[in-house]
């Protein structure tokens, strides 16, 4: 029998140590497991919640959606229009005509702004005597 076979064949009150050695692994493995399990459950209602909340993230986008659909209609906006700015269609007397178009395209560019003036040359200050 080798020296490591004789140690696990031992007893210890009457109990082999190869025995103690398994139900000690086994108790670690027992409770490295229920670890691991309680964490993926909180995870799974990690990811649950997280869940929840994009799925109200994305209610509140579809709400908001339908909202600017509402708001931007044109009667909507031709209504608004009206009443706060005092805007309605376009007569007929303010449409142009393609000549008039092309006239209002040759107009000849602005003069270039005038150069501002020099700035006037410092003078020295007088010299102080300090104590």
């Amino acid at each position: 029998m080798t020296r490591f076979h004789a140690v696990m064949m031992r007893k210890v009150r009457g109990v082999r140590v190869v025995d103690i050695a398994g139900g000690t692994f086994l108790v670690l493995i027992v409770l490295s497991v229920y670890a691991s399990k309680a964490g993926a459950g909180a995870e799974g209602a990690q990811i649950a919640d997280t869940t929840r909340q994009i799925a109200a993230e994305e209610q509140q986008v579809r709400l908001l959606r339908a909202e600017t659909a509402y708001l931007t209609r044109p009667d909507h906006l031709r209504q608004l229009s009206a009443q706060y700015l005092n805007m309605g269609p376009v007569a007929a007397s303010h449409e142009t005509t393609p000549e008039a178009l092309l006239r209002a395209r040759q107009i000849p560019p602005a003069p270039a702004p005038a150069q501002p003036p020099a700035p006037a040359p410092a003078t020295e200050a007088p010299a102080v005597m300090v104590r």
